[in-house]
């Protein structure tokens, strides 16, 4: 029986390729390749968008978790939406409605396929950084945040990690640019603090 795999709020970019029918794994801390910041630096205003999970696991180590274990819901069970989680999060779509469906494996998680503007995903308070595990098999993911976007880039296992400006992060938006809606995008984790 394999264990749950720990995770951190980052949005990132995935260091597996999948090919087809090839089975994913929930990404592990080790999943990730290390792509560095991106994002501006200096004062108030500054953000910051970062793949170093290990970087910023010491500098916040108290980040709240919301991994979708608490969730009373069935395997596959579709969530009306807005929906909010017991960690409270809550879900919103933005136009047309995404489909988003809980997954109860041992590594619980919410799937969703984008056939409109987005998912907005708002957090239960406001926060400095803001985090996302997730895998996707389709390069074209997108998360939005106080008006930047991060590329979740090539499919497979990811975290990327948001650093908000000084007024901090109230939610971010999950979004597909490309044509193929079926490949979704599956969240294991976001955090914040």
């Amino acid at each position: 029986m394999r264990s749950s795999p720990s995770w951190i709020l980052l949005l990132g970019v995935g260091a597996c390729s999948v090919g087809p029918g090839e089975a994913l794994e929930p990404p592990g801390p080790s999943d990730a390749r290390d792509a560095g910041a991106v994002g501006v630096d200096a004062g108030c205003g500054a953000y910051d968008f970062t793949t170093d999970e290990s970087a910023w696991r010491a500098r916040v180590p108290q980040a709240i978790e919301e991994a979708f274990a608490r969730e009373e819901l069935r395997d596959a069970e579709l969530l009306p939406l807005p929906y909010q989680t017991r960690g409270g999060l809550e879900l919103a779509s933005i136009g047309e409605a995404p489909m988003v469906q809980f997954v109860a494996t041992d590594a619980p998680h919410i799937h969703f396929r984008d056939f409109g503007s987005g998912l907005r995903v708002t957090l239960p308070r406001r926060a400095s950084f803001v985090a996302l595990r997730f895998i996707t098999r389709d390069p074209s993911w997108r998360l939005d945040v106080d008006d930047r976007r991060f590329d979740l880039g090539a499919a497979g296992a990811g975290f990327v990690v948001y650093e908000g400006e000084c007024a901090g992060v109230d939610g971010f938006v999950l979004s597909n640019a490309g044509d193929d809606v079926q490949r979704g995008l599956s969240v294991y984790g976001v955090a914040w603090w």
